[in-house]
């Protein structure tokens, strides 16, 4: 992330993000209050060209932007506006309330830098550790903010509020199988390979395989207030706790990490199904076309086939 990068520069050139940022932009431009790792404006980025060899197009393969564009297929993305995909950082002046999760055993491992993957919301696991990525501090549930250490104190496992030690955080186990389709799905966002991802029609590109994936993570958001998904899950997985508790009001890149670890094993379990098995999977719990509809979001060739084979259940979305 470039956020990392600067981070890591800062304290390289013995000062704090805070010091640094204001020595390059003469604290003209409020650099950590706003989501740099998201979208990083070449104007903005000019003053940062006096102190480093990197051109502009290199610090924004630090950024977010051009896996979004490609993930999304789309070419003019909004920064004022939430993208798809990406988890929000929730800013409040220089400080987060959402945002940029961690692994806590990756803190004890150095060189300590954070990765793109931790601010997209498919990613729920650190596949070397095996455990759910985290985004509090457990003793004071403030969120991880690696930008407030300060030159006298630049340890990263330590909570910048309270001190206490994040790598002695509580952890929560991930599936091999969850892990393995969360680097499935990360290979083909950074590197185009999407022959290991099983449910794909013919020619199909790597914005459709998201928008596929997207609308099913909607459809299972609703499991705690829908009959027909709760028996669509029920016949995916025999562990579903029942707890009445999802966030429904959330957006899907908002919710809970535990949340989202739990949608992406129910996907991954209806994707060892081919398409013809999933419409009959659906049609057996009662999905109809417009619980697909209603997610909002584009159509993939994938979720069209679908719905034109399941049943209508006459109400206007």
């Amino acid at each position: 992330l470039l956020s990392s990068w600067l981070i890591r520069t800062a304290i390289a050139n013995k000062t704090d993000p805070l010091g640094f940022s204001g020595g390059v932009w003469e604290d003209i431009y409020r650099f950590w209050t706003r989501d740099c790792d998201r979208y990083f404006p070449k104007e903005k980025a000019a003053p940062l060209f006096k102190y480093t060899r990197l051109d502009y197009l290199e610090l924004q393969k630090l950024t977010l932007e051009p896996i979004i564009k490609k993930i999304t297929h789309q070419q003019n993305l909004n920064p004022k506006i939430a993208w798809t995909w990406v988890i929000p950082t929730g800013q409040r002046n220089r400080t987060h309330v959402n945002g940029l999760h961690f692994c806590s055993h990756c803190l004890d491992d150095p060189p300590v830098y954070f990765k793109k993957q931790w601010r997209l919301s498919w990613n729920v696991a650190c596949p070397k550790h095996e455990i759910l990525l985290q985004l509090h501090c457990s003793k004071c549930y403030t969120v991880f903010s690696p930008h407030l250490i300060t030159y006298t104190n630049t340890d990263f496992t330590k909570c910048q509020k309270c001190g206490f030690d994040l790598r002695q955080s509580q952890i929560i186990k991930a599936t091999n199988d969850v892990i393995l389709f969360q680097e499935r799905l990360n290979e083909a966002a950074f590197k185009d390979k999407i022959d290991s991802i099983i449910l794909k029609p013919p020619d199909s590109s790597i914005s459709d395989i998201f928008a596929t994936i997207h609308i099913f993570i909607f459809l299972f958001h609703r499991v705690d207030r829908c009959e027909a998904v709760q028996k669509l899950v029920e016949k995916l997985t025999s562990n579903y706790p029942r707890h009445n508790g999802f966030s429904s009001r959330q957006t899907l890149e908002s919710i809970d990490v535990k949340e989202r670890y739990l949608f992406l094993s129910f996907i991954e379990s209806l994707f060892q199904y081919d398409t013809k098995d999933i419409f009959e999977l659906f049609m057996d719990a009662g999905i109809t076309r417009q619980m697909l509809l209603e997610a909002g979001y584009t159509l993939s060739p994938c979720i069209m086939v679908l719905m034109a084979q399941l049943k209508d259940n006459g109400r206007t979305i």
